[in-house]
Parts: C-alpha cells; sequence; structure tokens
C-alpha cells in the first residue's frame, strides 16, 4: 500500500533515541499533562517551530535546552556537543 505523503496531512514517523533517563522524564511531563509521550513530544516540536523571533531582539533558538527541560536533558551532554562542534 502506497504511503501518503506529509503535505497530504498524513503523519510520518520520527525516531529519536534517548537515554532511560531522560525517557522517564518525558514521560512524567507527559502524564502531568494527560498526554501520551508522542502527543507531548509533537505538541512541543509543532509548538517550538511555531515561535517567531522577536523583531530587534536576539532570540534563542525555537528548540533549545533553554526553552525546555525535557530538551535540556536531551542536549546537555558530550555526545550531543560533537555536533555543536561541527
Amino acid at each position: 500500500m502506497p504511503r501518503r505523503s506529509a503535505a497530504s496531512g498524513a503523519q510520518v514517523k520520527l525516531s529519536v533515541g534517548v537515554r532511560p533517563a531522560t525517557r522517564r522524564l518525558l514521560r512524567a511531563a507527559a502524564a502531568k499533562r494527560g498526554l501520551t509521550v508522542p502527543e507531548y513530544v509533537r505538541r512541543a516540536i509543532e509548538s517550538r517551530l511555531s515561535e517567531k523571533p522577536h523583531e530587534g531582539r536576539r532570540h534563542k533558538p525555537a528548540l533549545s535546552g533553554l526553552s525546555d527541560p525535557v530538551l535540556a536533558e536531551l542536549w546537555d551532554n558530550e555526545l550531543d556537543a560533537r555536533y555543536d562542534r561541527l
């Protein structure tokens, strides 16, 4: 069966590897909000991507560890820092 394109409104899967401690944080954050982990992550991503920079002021990236503690846990490590140096 052919897949529908994302442009047609279909969803595509995204796989992200996280450490067990991060998974626990994600599960707790989602549960606090009455959401599943996939729904929590989807909403967090969509929210960050929809943010507009403030005119005339420096802004933090839409997706950042500064704006979301769960992302901070994911990104504040030596393995991720290697990508920052590329």
